[in-house]
């Protein structure tokens, strides 16, 4: 459990060098940011097949591929991107941790540069991605991984207005995971400007999409044949806990920020919170919907401290003692799980690949 704890730790230390001046506190934003990503691709990168449930599949995938001819390279029948990669990679190295560790990088940089540039506050970025976004399947879900960091440079096209890249990124992460059709929202979403004169219509579509999630759901479903046949028998998962977290989240997105303080990109994230929180409905049903929510929570971690950054005149108090309260409920909550969750995806405690 040691390299948990210094995903925390370290960065706690590097982040009280940011109470110095304006100009010392970017450059320490950077390194503690910079910091915290690296260990974690360290930690990919040496991790053991048993740190990650699905690591033996991936495992076993990538040592037939270098066998595999490029037909039957391109005759699989889903995510064949990934299946392309695998053969590229199977060029430069067998070694199945080089490869886990080339995943990581393509995985991480493009959080890392998003919350490096746009982070208002490091350490509540680092604890709510850790806590809050989807961190344990970057150790078990190598495709997913590989499309959630595509997703980062999805948002960067959208916000460039980049709509041929855009269009063209999506389909390249779900080449390597289908679930990532999902990103074509973010561009509607970045766009429409959702004030608080939408509160009370934007909270009945939630109420509605909750109330009749499984007819939604079962309609939606049907549409991709693959997620049909393995998906379409809906289950009880009792998951309200993120849906809840999500919602307190959005009623501090519009209690805290002045409205006329925020701009377009910050309003945008928030658009994407209120997208995540009619996602995470339908996880109750099935966890299907979880899996498609990883994409949008990847933004949740800049989008908290924006609003902070943008709070109204009177409330810094406030937000000082809420940027604490999160950090030490959601770092308790964390190694709660650790030490007493149910561990899905079987990444504690921490396995090198030496042991």
């Amino acid at each position: 459990m040691i390299p948990y704890y210094l995903l925390f730790i370290i960065p706690i230390f590097t982040s009280f060098i940011e109470s110095g001046t304006a100009t010392y506190q970017k450059k320490t934003k950077n390194i503690t940011i910079s910091v915290f990503f690296l260990m974690f691709v360290v930690m990919l990168a040496l991790r053991s097949i048993e740190c990650g449930v699905d690591l033996t599949n991936y495992k076993s995938y990538f040592d037939s591929v270098r066998n595999m001819s490029w037909q039957g390279i391109f005759d699989q029948d889903v995510e064949t991107g990934y299946w392309v990669f695998q053969k590229l990679i199977s060029y430069l190295t067998q070694d199945f941790n080089v490869f886990l560790a080339i995943v990581a990088i393509i995985c991480l940089l493009p959080i890392w540069l998003l919350y490096k540039n746009e982070s208002e506050f490091s350490l509540l970025t680092i604890v709510l991605f850790v806590t809050v976004a989807p961190f344990s399947m970057f150790f078990s879900g190598l495709r997913q991984s590989i499309a959630m960091g595509l997703g980062i440079v999805v948002w960067t096209c959208v916000k460039r207005k980049k709509f041929i890249l855009f269009i063209i990124t999506t389909l390249l992460a779900t080449a390597f995971h289908q679930s990532a059709i999902i990103l074509l929202f973010l561009y509607p979403l970045y766009y429409i400007k959702i004030t608080r004169s939408w509160i009370i219509p934007v909270a009945l579509v939630m109420l509605l999409i909750l109330a009749f999630n499984e007819q939604i759901f079962s309609f939606l479903i049907a549409f991709f044949e693959r997620y049909d046949e393995r998906y379409n028998n809906l289950e009880t998962t009792g998951a309200f806990g993120t849906l809840a977290l999500l919602v307190i989240f959005a009623v501090y997105s519009f209690i805290i920020p002045d409205e006329r303080k925020m701009d377009r990109h910050t309003i945008a994230l928030r658009n994407v919170l209120l997208f995540s929180i009619c996602i995470q409905c339908f996880a109750p049903i099935h966890s299907l919907a979880m899996r498609m929510n990883y994409y949008f929570l990847l933004f949740i971690p800049i989008l908290i401290p924006k609003i902070i950054e943008y709070r109204k005149d009177g409330l810094l108090k406030l937000t000082q003692v809420s940027i604490w309260v999160m950090m030490i409920v959601f770092i308790g909550i964390f190694f709660y799980k650790a030490y007493w969750g149910a561990d899905i995806l079987q990444i504690f405690p921490y396995v090198p690949f030496w042991e």
